[in-house]
């Protein structure tokens, strides 16, 4: 125990004599504290949003996927009906038709309709 607790004591000896040979930080001046804030609070900014209408698309139908528990398989039985692995990989006209789709089911859903290509039941 006792040796335990001398190699201690020299590293916080050893610490201690580190810290006092260390040069004081030097004063900063308004402009340059104004610099590390500014950049300290640009560093939290979200980057700029994709408005591009393929993106918000693809934000559109994310949003109701994961708004509605039936929204993920939604999209997985899409993507495996038209050989995609990701959203990325539809071509325009198909990420139309998803997104068509997603609008659809929301709107049945919000309206308490069954899936607008499923049979009545």
């Amino acid at each position: 125990m006792s040796a335990t607790k001398s190699k201690q004591q020299a590293k916080a000896r050893g610490l201690r004599s580190l810290l006092s040979t260390m040069p004081a930080r030097p004063a900063a001046s308004a402009e340059s504290e104004a610099w590390r804030t500014y950049q300290h609070v640009q560093s939290f900014q979200a980057p700029p949003l994709d408005l591009s209408p393929r993106a918000v698309k693809n934000r559109t139908i994310n949003r109701i996927a994961a708004q509605f528990s039936w929204g993920p398989d939604a999209i997985a039985l899409f993507l495996t009906t038209r050989g995609a692995a990701y959203l990325a990989d539809l071509t325009e006209p198909q990420l139309d038709d998803l997104h068509e789709r997603m609008l659809a089911y929301e709107d049945a859903t919000m309206n308490g309709y069954g899936p607008p290509d499923s049979p009545v039941a």
